[in-house]
């Protein structure tokens, strides 16, 4: 029977189940990187690569990425040549070039010129992308994101990394990206004032308060 909106008994309990007592915005995840959802446990895979194995962007030959099909097919895998900023953030093979060249992929690494850096398009030929079987099946499930990287050197030494989920942020990296992201509009002060009063903010008991710090000084 079709209750309110339509919505039938059974489908109606899929819709309350949980209510009032399972939070789902706990499940939501702050970006960790400038980049698509799917791209971003692959670059957190060759931070950990990064830290455990030390070579040169010039010994790589090549990078194998893992992930589900329905990234693959649908979303990380056709953009190769990037023509703008929008098309680099959803690009697996440009996006780990990016991380692997410039060290990063927050916003200070795409930029314009990153999109005609010879070195980053000359790695991004470089990256292969492929269906996990593994991951496939676990994301079928769990719809995790997840991904496996290996680097392969021209000396034949391979430096592998899987990452099951994405990661959630602490707090001081939350803290340590909105502070990167705001500064592009406010001073640092003025940063750490923001910051300090959303942190705080079931104490605030006007919050034109709040709006008034979000105003650049020079506006």
């Amino acid at each position: 029977m079709a209750g309110f909106f339509g919505v039938d008994e059974e489908h109606g309990r899929e819709l309350t189940a949980g209510l009032g007592s399972t939070w789902h915005i706990l499940d939501v995840h702050y970006k960790i990187y400038a980049q698509d959802g799917y791209i971003q446990p692959m670059t957190d895979a060759l931070r950990q690569i990064r830290q455990q194995a030390t070579f040169d962007v010039s010994e790589i030959e090549e990078v194998r990425i893992g992930t589900n099909r329905h990234a693959h097919d649908h979303i990380i895998g056709a953009i190769r040549e990037p023509r703008d900023l929008t098309d680099a953030q959803f690009s697996a093979a440009f996006s780990v070039a990016l991380y692997l060249v410039r060290g990063g992929a927050g916003l200070a690494e795409y930029t314009p010129d990153a999109l005609g850096d010879p070195q980053i398009a000359e790695l991004s030929k470089r990256v292969r992308i492929d269906v996990d079987e593994e991951l496939d099946r676990d994301y079928a499930r769990t719809r995790a994101r997840s991904a496996a990287v290996t680097v392969r050197l021209n000396s034949g030494a391979e430096h592998s990394a899987r990452i099951p989920s994405l990661r959630q942020l602490t707090p001081a990296e939350v803290d340590e990206k909105f502070t990167t992201l705001a500064a592009e509009a406010l001073p640092g002060q003025q940063c750490a004032t923001v910051r300090d009063t959303v942190r705080n903010l079931d104490t605030v008991t006007d919050l034109s308060t709040l709006v008034s710090l979000l105003v650049s000084p020079g506006n």
